[in-house]
């Protein structure tokens, strides 16, 4: 059984979602498209965290972890990538 909790953090990952997206299309961050995948697999951990209380909980488990490397490795090439572009432009 899933707890209330991983049903909160599912409910908090979809707002901020509509909160950091205009300002990813608005400011045109170098990166953007990184960030938003790394996003997007951060937001299907939080759904493999629901769906390991329901059925095949093992399975859900691995890539709910998966997901969490591929998210933090998407955002750490979005940070240098960005970082990178505004070395670029101060030279």
């Amino acid at each position: 059984m899933f707890q209330e909790s991983e049903l909160i953090t599912l409910f908090v990952t979809v707002v901020s979602l509509l909160a950091v997206l205009p300002v990813l299309i608005k400011e045109r961050v170098p990166g953007s498209n990184l960030f938003l995948l790394a996003y997007a697999f951060f937001f299907s951990s939080q759904i493999f965290t629901v769906v390991e209380g329901i059925f095949l909980g093992e399975l859900f488990n691995i890539l709910e972890h998966l997901t969490y490397v591929l998210t933090g490795a998407l955002f750490v090439t979005g940070c240098w990538n960005d970082n990178y572009h505004q070395g670029k432009k101060s030279a």
